[in-house]
């Protein structure tokens, strides 16, 4: 499945026809969903000691390093990660979904 079949609303032939298309920062906004939908999927998919690969995934989805003590059990979810803000010492059990874009 491609990326294009999710971002039907950039089709030119839609802007040139006239259509309502959204611009540049809702095509970064789905974009940047895409990629974290797919980092998500691979964090879920990680044995669950390995805790150095969550580790990685987790400071890619978010975006910076984790917070030493800071426990995520997956399965974890979230839509856009950059503007989570998780701190010393937080506990997210399993099965959450944090919705940072769309609230």
């Amino acid at each position: 499945m491609t990326r294009d079949r999710f971002l039907p609303i950039h089709d030119p032939e839609l802007l040139a026809a006239g259509e309502r298309v959204l611009g540049a920062e809702f095509r970064a906004m789905s974009e940047r969903v895409l990629a974290v939908s797919a980092l998500t999927s691979r964090l879920n998919l990680l044995p669950f000691d390995d805790e150095a690969g969550r580790a990685a995934l987790l400071e890619e989805i978010l975006g910076r390093p984790l917070p030493r003590r800071l426990t995520i059990y997956p399965p974890f979810y979230t839509d856009h990660g950059l503007r989570l803000e998780l701190g010393e010492r937080v506990f997210v059990n399993q099965g959450c979904t944090f919705l940072d874009f769309a609230g």
